[in-house]
């Protein structure tokens, strides 16, 4: 169960629109900051703030953690997903998509 209460993770004009919980850290996504920020479970603190990076378009707030909470998946419009090493922030690897649904 995840119960850590961040009021207002993105400002007040941005919502959230995808959220993980992992064992020591808290994913939060807003598509209007075009943004994903990863809170320490325990502080409630912003760890750090990453905006969506040149040729991605579009963040979906699909997110997600590995098992061992190393690694974070970011999903975006253009059919990419961007793998990160969530302890220090670095982009990691990119998968793309492609074709019609």
């Amino acid at each position: 169960v995840c119960s850590c209460v961040v009021a207002f993770p993105h400002g007040r004009k941005n919502g959230v629109a995808g959220l993980v919980c992992g064992d020591e850290y808290v994913v939060t996504a807003s598509k209007e900051e075009d943004s994903f920020r990863v809170w320490h479970f325990d502080t409630q603190k912003c760890r750090y703030k990453i905006s969506s990076p040149a040729g991605c378009c579009g963040l979906t707030g699909a997110v997600g953690l590995s098992k061992d909470d190393s690694l974070l998946a970011v999903g975006y419009e253009n059919s990419q997903v961007l793998f990160w090493d969530l302890k220090s922030g670095t982009l990691m690897n990119s998968v793309s998509f492609g074709g019609s649904g």
